[in-house]
């Protein structure tokens, strides 16, 4: 749940806490209200559990010990009061006889590190988070959250647990993301600035795949698959078709799913099930997303001019085996790896 831990640095003394010695900001995030930034009992604050509570979820696995160690040999360092301290609502509570005036947002991981030196108190942020008829209470708190997350150098929520975020969130009716895939994407893109393009094109993906599988009609300009997207359909569509290189006993011909610039791949594979088996192959297609001067039909010419292309360099290089008796390629040589034996040059054949 935790992304910026409250680190430490040799100037500063554990023993002498001082919130005004603090130079980190504000969190700015939909429905979150800073209050203050004070001193707190470690033994006043509820920390609710790392899975099944929806204040505490932006970790799907749970805590990360190794962070946990980490956070813990730089806490015998000292504080370093540039970084973000850790965060707290105020919520009285009472839990098997124990009162507690806080409730932890924030900062899990470095609460087990403290408590590994035995610290009873630390610096934390107060916010205030509220609903609103444009947001839920779990909408607030996930993504700020997220957010949190989201800053150099912690640890930053991993692919798993933006997208256990963001369908939970939708699954329980959020109203800050639509199931909608622009509206994901708008708002991966908010709250996770610093992940990869690829990284948020996955998260995307999958978060759509969860949400398909719990009744969803999630709404797509344009659908792109992956290898389990692919199953997926065919299975729930019940369509007649074989991928992967099965063999259709309908067709009496292998199957293959072909993604768009693959199909000198393909083409190989098919030729090597055709020489191991007498039987032929069938492809199926797919594309990219089409870019914004070309449309779905243009990207399946292109790929229907790629394996022409294919074909043709095929026939040329049976005409040179034909003619010449060897085709046109050959092994050079090969590059140095095994060590062990001394190999350290480049090894012609």
């Amino acid at each position: 749940m935790t992304s910026n831990i409250l680190s430490f640095t040799m100037e500063s003394n554990l023993q002498e806490l001082d919130p005004k010695s603090v130079t980190y900001g504000i969190i700015v995030s939909k429905g979150a209200k800073y209050i203050s930034r004070q001193i707190i009992k470690l033994e006043d604050i509820y920390i609710a559990p790392m899975k099944g509570d929806i204040f505490n979820s932006a970790r799907k696995h749970g805590k990360n010990v190794i962070h946990i160690q980490n956070l813990a040999n730089s806490l015998q360092q000292g504080i370093d009061y540039s970084k973000m301290p850790p965060v707290v609502r105020r919520k009285v509570r009472t839990v098997n006889g124990k009162i507690y005036l806080w409730e932890l947002v924030t900062g899990n991981h470095r609460l087990e590190a403290l408590r590994s030196f035995n610290k009873k108190e630390w610096i934390f942020d107060e916010y205030e988070f509220t609903c609103s008829d444009d947001y839920t209470l779990e909408d607030v708190i996930s993504t700020f959250q997220l957010r949190e997350n989201n800053f150099a150098p912690a640890l930053a929520s991993t692919e798993d647990d933006v997208v256990n975020v963001i369908s939970r969130l939708i699954n329980n009716g959020s109203k800050l993301i639509e199931p909608e895939e622009n509206s994901i994407r708008a708002y991966v893109n908010d709250v996770c600035s610093f992940m990869h393009g690829n990284t948020k094109n996955k998260v995307i993906k999958n978060v759509i795949r969860l949400l398909k599988k719990t009744g969803h009609k999630v709404h797509q300009d344009f659908v792109t698959y992956t290898a389990q997207d692919i199953e997926d359909f065919i299975r729930f569509e019940k369509i007649d078709i074989s991928i992967g290189g099965e063999f259709d006993h309908k067709r009496k011909e292998f199957g293959w799913s072909v993604l768009e610039g693959y199909p000198h791949e393909f083409v190989l594979n098919a030729a090597r099930k055709y020489n191991e088996s007498g039987h032929k192959s069938y492809f199926t297609f797919h594309t990219y997303r089409p870019l914004d001067n070309e449309t779905v039909k243009d990207k399946r010419n292109k790929m229907l001019m790629h394996l022409t292309s294919v074909e043709e360099s095929i026939l040329k290089a049976v005409e040179h085996y034909q003619e010449h008796g060897v085709f046109p390629w050959r092994i050079h040589g090969y590059l140095p790896q095994d060590v062990a034996n001394n190999e350290k040059t480049y090894i012609v054949a």
